[in-house]
């Protein structure tokens, strides 16, 4: 099985901001904050477990972005069918981005791969074709998750998110 090794975690893994929270159900005052946050951050956990988001290597799951790398091993990437198919990169979506792939060694140029990032699908590339990955060991380094500060995650994680702790 592939090996997600999270190098630079995120800041944050709430879903929902506590402001959201607190304007929902009309608190003005700060002092359930902190229960209010762990209420958030209960939510937030139980929703990547449900969908089945990648554990990393401490066991961290989450839908915020991360540096992350996969290693797949040379046993890993034999088919005896020999059919054409992707790298299955561990459930963390979106791939925002690849900092590199590195297959038996050598690093790949961008042309020689062809990512979807909705999928976390990589195709291995030959002159714009699609072709097998060698069966070697293979590294992926890449970013994956959305940004939780921002308004990029879909608003019906944080609407599930904040019924969450709404019913609570």
């Amino acid at each position: 099985m592939p090996r997600l090794t999270v190098g630079t975690p995120s800041t944050t893994k709430a879903l929902v901001s506590l402001a959201r929270v607190k304007r929902e159900l009309g608190i003005t005052t700060s002092g359930d904050d902190d229960v209010l946050a762990e209420k958030i951050a209960e939510a937030s956990a139980a929703i990547v477990a449900h969908c089945r988001v990648a554990a990393d290597q401490r066991g961290r799951r989450t839908f915020a972005e991360e540096g992350c790398s996969v290693d797949f091993d040379a046993d890993e990437m034999t088919r005896f069918d020999r059919e054409i198919a992707p790298l299955i990169l561990p459930w963390r979506i979106p791939v925002v981005a690849i900092a590199g792939i590195v297959e038996n060694g050598v690093t790949l140029a961008p042309a020689d791969y062809q990512l979807e990032p909705m999928s976390a699908l990589i195709w291995r590339m030959s002159a714009g074709v699609r072709t097998n990955w060698a069966t070697s060991s293979i590294v992926v380094t890449y970013t994956a998750g959305w940004d939780l500060t921002g308004s990029e995650l879909p608003s019906d994680i944080a609407g599930a998110a904040l019924a969450l702790v709404k019913s609570s």
